[in-house]
Order: structure tokens, then sequence, then C-alpha cells
């Protein structure tokens, strides 16, 4: 309340009657840089991980609810922490963090299509695919699906292509038919949309 009162947090109403609370830009940039000297480098390791996971759980429960009967007041709530999904993913690519960061650009897949957001979406799911380490193989599979879909969405076939190629040749190592199967379904899209209609039918 104090804060409020000295203007250095700005209150607002938020989808669900929800109260939030915004910082000024130049209050925020100056807790961050308090944050990050060198006393304090632990702390702000672990309040970052704890922000990731906190945005992370957000993003898997809300982000399917994009595709149900509260479509609006799921896309408003994801539309209001954008900034905060971001910095979540962010913090996952930084910190090397494979899985994190494909769990959540899994999360936010039908958020990004329906906001049309193909390009944003590609970008993260690249930079999560491109990460050392481990991930559980379908989300692996899963991520390909998608960075595939919204590069043929957003025009880009030829990147469409190459990525369910990549799909393709990940499914078959793993003998994973569900995974050949994708791939094939998201050829026939860059074939139709190229105007190749008999090869999208073969595919498909």
């Amino acid at each position: 309340a104090s804060l409020v009162d000295n203007s250095l947090l700005r209150r607002e109403d938020a989808p669900g009657d929800e109260t939030r609370y915004q910082m000024l830009e130049t209050m925020r940039e100056f807790a961050l840089e308090q944050l990050a000297a060198d006393d304090e480098a632990e702390e702000a390791e672990d309040l970052g991980r704890r922000h990731a996971c906190f945005f992370l759980d957000f993003a898997e429960c809300v982000g399917p609810l994009v595709d149900g009967a509260d479509q609006r007041v799921a896309v408003a709530s994801l539309d209001a922490d954008g900034a905060n999904l971001r910095a979540a993913i962010g913090w996952a690519i930084a910190h090397e963090e494979r899985a994190l960061a494909l769990r959540m650009t899994w999360a936010l897949w039908s958020y990004w299509f329906t906001r049309g957001r193909f390009r944003e979406g590609t970008a993260w799911t690249e930079q999560a695919l491109a990460l050392p380490g481990d991930a559980p193989f379908q989300l692996r599979m899963l991520s390909l699906d998608i960075t595939a879909n919204m590069y043929s969405l957003s025009g880009e076939y030829e990147r469409a292509a190459a990525t369910a190629n990549a799909l393709r040749d990940l499914a078959h190592r793993e003998g994973d038919a569900i995974g050949e199967a994708l791939s094939l379904f998201q050829l026939s899209f860059v074939a139709r949309h190229q105007g190749d209609h008999d090869a999208a039918v073969v595919l498909a």
C-alpha cells in the first residue's frame, strides 16, 4: 500500500476481477541492478529459477484453456503476463534448462497460434531445441512438430520442411510411428502451401 501511495507501484484491474500491480520501469531496473550485485548473485539465481518455475506452472495451467470454452479469459490472462512468460523462457534458455524451456514453449503453443505470433513462437522453440542436454523424446517430438507448423503458417516453407524432416529423422531413430506420421503431415502442409496438391495428398 505504501508503494502504491508513493506511486512506485501502479494498481490495475485484470481479467477475472483480479488486481495486478505494475512496477515503474526505473524502479524495476534499479532493483535488478541491486540483485545482480556480486553479494546477491546466489539470491538472484534462486529468484530466477523460482520465477521461471512459477510461470512454467502458470503456462501449463492456463495454456490448455486457450483451446476451450474459456479462451477469451485464458488469452487475456496470458497477455497480461506476457513479459513474465518471456523472461521465464529467456532465463531457461540462458541457463540451458532445455526441458524447462521446451515445456514452456509447448504450453504456450495454442496461445501463440491463437494470437498469430508464429515468428515469436519459432524463435523461442528453435532456441530451446538447440540447447545442450537431454529432454524427453516426446517433448522434443512435439516441439519439432509445432515449430514446423508455425514455420508453415508464417510462410517459411523451407524451414518448415527442414524441421519436419528433422522430426522424421528423430522419430525414425526412436522407432516412433506417431512422430513419423506428424512429420509427414507437416510436409503435406508445406506441399499444399506451395501448390503441389498431389504431393500433399500422398504425404497426408
